[in-house]
């Protein structure tokens, strides 16, 4: 466990002006933050730079700087990294952490016989790299980070996997570390790092010290996000809801729009870790349901039974399933459903409904691998050839208003407050309500009526745009706001004619 001085050390992290925040230790929670105050909604607790960053684990071949995708016909002239440009390449980032180290092992990296399509095991060294080339008091924090290495040891095929690594840091290289000194810094990156995905869809992995303090529950009081700008990467957590000072913050390190079952198995092989947070222990899912699967016999809701580990029950007749059995179409229906949202040739709405259509004979309709599915479609409306905007019907504007209703209900519950989500979601539904209240009135239907219709969307968008005015600039949120306050003055234009 971190000195109280390391303590310290994280906690200076911090660049908010006013954080809301105090760090505590104790042998329970182990290092982790409370509300120093009364914290409202949407107030920010902390914001934090990080100490180090690297492509992502396992990735194809990137720029090392701006980490666009490279094809080999520029290489660093220092130490032979594939770049981008000779300005990236120049670059503080890369020049004084990779390529100093290459430079003064009299290394040139080899790309010979290289598919740049393809993730290139070589690639997780840069992570290694940059975390041994920090700062002496940065190291010192980084090193009172949990990695977990002795039980990723104990995982089947995982040194393997990074053998390409250690042999080039030790044999080529010649570095003054250890295997072991390698793989901490690796499995450090598994525990504690987060993930920033840009427009290209290439990832990079973020060392935030003080962030990651913040204790995990399926059930968070804080949202989070991370802003790239020429200036660097900066992370900004701010209350999801109101937190009484004195409170632990608690952070998600998975996606809440799962089952209890994929949150559990996650959370188990990415951070070792089994979660018992108020939500985990609630077997309806604090009420939402989003776990039940469907009785065989009446077709009632089954969920976990509190005092049986190793069964699940109908709440209808009492039927019992054994929990393997439901651990096994979960995970089937879970695995199948992820391999259809990541093929863009069959994330399409006709295949996703028949998909939704076809779970619904074996899963509750609030289960939360159906709210996932309904998820995706959203943005598919109104955008997917043949379903545009001008493609669309009455029928489908409906099907798109039904679905951001529903996932907005689950998520009252999963994740109070306005969030930047649940704003997204307004805001895809703010199209179908004008629309449909545009229906309404070529139909020639009650004015009054119509123009309430009307009001609902626009006060909608308005509270969409509200949200999206606190994200980082550069963000897709941020440009909505501006490009959405024609849309604003179009819908007060058509209810001032009513």
């Amino acid at each position: 466990m971190a000195s109280t001085s390391c303590l310290d050390r994280i906690a200076a992290l911090n660049v908010c002006e006013s954080p809301g925040f105090t760090l505590c230790k104790d042998d329970t929670f182990g290092r982790y933050p409370v509300a120093n105050r009364d914290l409202k909604a949407g107030e920010t607790i902390l914001e934090e730079k990080p100490l180090s960053w690297a492509p992502m684990l396992d990735t194809r071949p990137v720029c090392l700087t701006c980490l666009d995708n490279v094809t080999g016909s520029y290489h660093c002239p220092t130490c032979g990294w594939p770049m981008c440009s000779k300005t990236c390449a120049q670059s503080a980032v890369h020049r004084n952490k990779e390529c100093s180290t290459f430079a003064s092992c009299g290394v040139r990296l080899s790309c010979k016989g290289w598919d740049y399509t393809s993730p290139q095991p070589i690639y997780n060294l840069v992570t290694v790299l940059r975390v041994r080339a920090m700062k002496i008091e940065e190291k010192e924090v980084a090193d009172s980070m949990e990695h977990h290495l002795k039980r990723w040891k104990e995982r089947e095929g995982f040194t393997d996997k990074y053998k390409t690594v250690v042999d080039y840091a030790l044999n080529t290289l010649k570095l003054d570390m250890t295997k072991d000194d390698i793989l901490e810094i690796i499995t450090n990156s598994y525990t504690n790092d987060f993930s920033h995905t840009f427009p290209s869809g290439n990832q990079v992995h973020l060392m935030f010290p003080l962030t990651a303090m913040l204790n995990h529950s399926c059930f968070p009081n804080i949202a989070r996000s991370i802003q790239y700008t020429e200036k660097g990467f900066k992370i900004r957590v701010t209350a999801s809801r109101p937190i009484k000072a004195g409170s632990q913050i608690f952070n998600s390190y998975i996606d809440i729009l799962d089952p209890v079952l994929v949150r559990r198995k996650h959370l188990e092989e990415t951070k070792n870790m089994i979660c018992r947070c108020e939500r985990c222990d609630d077997p309806t899912d604090l009420g939402t349901y989003g776990s039940a699967v469907l009785c065989r016999r009446c077709k009632g809701p089954v969920i976990p039974m509190a005092d049986d580990p190793g069964a699940w029950q109908c709440q209808k007749c009492k039927e019992k399933i054994l929990t393997e059995e439901v651990d096994s179409l979960i995970s089937a229906i879970d695995e199948e459903q992820k391999e259809l949202l990541a093929n863009p040739k069959l994330k399409k709405i006709k295949t996703i409904e028949k998909f939704i259509k076809k779970s619904l004979s074996k899963l509750d309709s609030r289960n939360l691998l159906i709210v996932r599915l309904k998820y995706n479609l959203i943005g598919l409306y109104g955008r997917e050839q043949g379903f545009t905007s001008e493609e669309m019907t009455e029928t489908t504007w409906q099907r798109k208003k039904q679905i951001c209703e529903e996932i907005l209900e689950t998520l009252k519950v999963l994740e109070p407050g306005l969030t930047v989500r649940k704003a997204r979601l307004m805001y895809e539904m703010h199209l179908p309500l004008i629309m449909l209240a545009q229906v309404n009135l070529n139909k020639g239907e009650d004015k009054i009526a119509v123009k309430k219709d009307f009001q609902k969307g626009l006060v909608t968008l308005k509270v969409a745009l509200k949200v999206f005015e606190g994200e980082p600039e550069g963000s897709w949120e941020k440009e909505m706001v501006a490009r959405s306050q024609e849309a604003v003055k179009q819908i007060q234009e058509i209810m001032e004619c009513l």
